[in-house]
C-alpha cells in the first residue's frame, strides 16, 4: 500500500502516526542512499563497502543484460562496468514507494571510449527496488537497450536505424 499523508491526524492513535512516519522515514532514507550511491560511485571509488552500504548480501540485480546473484557478483559486475566509463551521472526524475519498495525513474548520462566517439550518451530507465533491513535485496532495472548501447556500435546503429524506419 502507498504511504499517503493523512490530514486528520488526531483521529489516529499516536503509536500508528509514529508508525507510519517512522515508514515514511526508513524507505525515503534507503531511497536517498540509493540515489548517493548512483551519484558517487565512479571507476576511482567503487569498493565492495560501498555497495554493501546500500545492498544486501543476497542481492538479485537483473537488467535485460544480466542476472546477479550475491553481493560479491553485483560488485564484481559494477567494478568492471565502472572501469569502462571515464563519465556517469544519474537525474533521478520521479519515484514512488510503499514500505518496503519502490521504483525510481532516472536518466543517466555516460560516456565509455568506444561508443559515440567517446561523446555523452543519454539513457531513461526506471529502478524498481525491494528492501529488507534498511538494504537493496532486489534491484530490476528497465531501460533500452538500443540506447545504452546498440545504437552506438557503428554496424548495429545502421541495422538500428533500417529497422525502425521500416517500423514507423
Amino acid at each position: 500500500a502507498l504511504i499517503m499523508t493523512v490530514t486528520n491526524q488526531t483521529s489516529i492513535p499516536s503509536t500508528i502516526q509514529s508508525n507510519i512516519k517512522m515508514a515514511e522515514n526508513t524507505i525515503a532514507n534507503n531511497i536517498d542512499g540509493f540515489k548517493r550511491l548512483y551519484n558517487l560511485m565512479n571507476r576511482e571509488n567503487i569498493t565492495l563497502e560501498l555497495i554493501k552500504s546500500v545492498y544486501g548480501d543476497n542481492i538479485h540485480f537483473q537488467d535485460c543484460f544480466h542476472s546477479i546473484d550475491g553481493i560479491k557478483s553485483l560488485y564484481d559486475y559494477f567494478d568492471n562496468l565502472y572501469s569502462n566509463v571515464s563519465f556517469i551521472q544519474f537525474n533521478f526524475i520521479n519515484q514512488w514507494h510503499d514500505d518496503d519498495s519502490a521504483m525510481i525513474t532516472w536518466e543517466m548520462t555516460y560516456k565509455h571510449p568506444k561508443l559515440n566517439q567517446g561523446k555523452n550518451i543519454v539513457v531513461k530507465g526506471a529502478s524498481e527496488l525491494t528492501f529488507e533491513n534498511n538494504k537493496i535485496i532486489k534491484h530490476r532495472d528497465y531501460f533500452d537497450a538500443g540506447s545504452l548501447l546498440y545504437e552506438h556500435i557503428p554496424l548495429l546503429k545502421r541495422i538500428i536505424i533500417f529497422l525502425k524506419n521500416r517500423m514507423a
